[in-house]
């Protein structure tokens, strides 16, 4: 009980910094964040921790590690994206998840805490690759160049029930034949 009241505890802390971070210096990330550049948000974070969170007793080098494997990779939908047989994940809201893999839709058991982290989560797919979403700009569409992803991502005033996210992903080994596909092991 008391490890997931921590773990509650780290998620919300992380959320905050995320959104702090999202929403205070979007514009200076989008222009400088790269996997290369690590450093501004590793700073930013630590700074947000100094500023509201000095008092708690927390693991700030473990807040550290979360935020930064959110914030450069793809948290929840990361095991996916890593999975040679998705081809593309499309998540409705933040509980409603479905992965295409080998040709068939299906939905997944994963899902965001609630809806603010959904959208952070949105947000920072979109920041992290260069893009800007907002009331004024609230359909992107970004690449993510190194994973071979196409992002789709819709926020209000477009799509008022909940952001919508869609990642293609683009799979390097286009070469292997139709036979070793269809009669793979794995692909059954």
């Amino acid at each position: 009980q008391v490890e997931d009241n921590l773990s509650i505890s780290n998620n919300n802390i992380v959320n905050d910094i995320i959104e702090y971070i999202i929403n205070n210096h979007s514009t200076t990330l989008a222009e400088n964040l790269s996997k290369e550049n690590k450093k501004i948000v590793e700073n930013l974070v630590k700074e947000r921790l100094i500023n509201k969170y000095s008092n708690s007793n927390i693991d700030t080098a473990k807040i550290i590690k979360l935020v930064l494997d959110r914030f450069f990779g793809y948290y929840i939908l990361q095991k996916y994206i890593d999975d040679v047989f998705v081809t593309d994940i499309r998540v409705i809201d933040y509980k409603t998840i479905f992965v295409k893999k080998k040709g068939s839709w299906n939905q997944v058991d994963e899902k965001f805490q609630d809806g603010k982290e959904y959208l952070n989560f949105v947000r920072n797919c979109v920041l992290k690759n260069g893009g800007k979403i907002n009331n004024e700009k609230p359909v992107v569409v970004v690449s993510d160049k190194e994973n071979n992803l196409r992002i789709e991502a819709g926020i209000e005033p477009v799509n008022v029930v909940s952001p919508n996210l869609v990642i293609r992903i683009h799979r390097a080994d286009i070469n292997q034949r139709l036979e070793d596909l269809l009669f793979n092991d794995a692909f059954v």
